[in-house]
């Protein structure tokens, strides 16, 4: 049985492209450990534009987005953040030509780090804002501007 849980979204702020999730705090980090039963995607609490895990992950975890609803001009991007995190590469892009409704995307990290998910509006290159977000069992479920809905999460290897 899936639990549901709603999880509140904040008010969006401009932003570029390029964002970054937030890091851990020492004591979530000392709390989550490896063995975690669910490991949860989270959608970034500040401007609701990217989302991802809250810690690095390591080579071999098979990222996975489940099309619950598409928007035309939707793109899906995973990326991995560089030195710091004050940079990140594209590691995965996904056009919105190139999926539909009810696939599920994946991809399994060829390295260790610290990895993101974001939407983006092909036509325009900009971010876009997660209107709503809440847990289904160990996925996250994200509704976006666009009126894009997908299921979130990973598994490590």
């Amino acid at each position: 049985m899936r639990s549901e849980r709603p999880v509140a979204a904040g008010s969006g702020l401009g932003i570029v492209a390029l964002c970054v999730l937030s890091v851990l705090t020492a004591s979530e980090a000392a709390g989550a450990g490896a063995s975690d039963p669910a490991p949860l995607i989270y959608v970034e609490p500040q401007r609701n534009r990217t989302f991802g895990p809250q810690r690095p992950t390591p080579a071999g975890t098979v990222f996975h987005i489940k099309v619950v609803s598409k928007a035309d001009n939707n793109a899906l991007r995973l990326h991995r953040c560089g030195d710091g995190c004050k940079s990140a590469e594209t590691v995965k892009l996904w056009p919105p030509a190139e999926y539909r409704v009810g696939d599920e995307l994946t991809w399994k990290a060829d390295r260790d780090g610290t990895y993101y998910l974001w939407a983006q509006d092909a036509r325009s290159g900009r971010s876009l804002e997660a209107t709503s977000h809440w847990f289904v069992g160990n996925r996250t479920r994200i509704a976006f501007e666009s009126g894009a809905v997908i299921e979130a999460w990973y598994g490590p290897p």
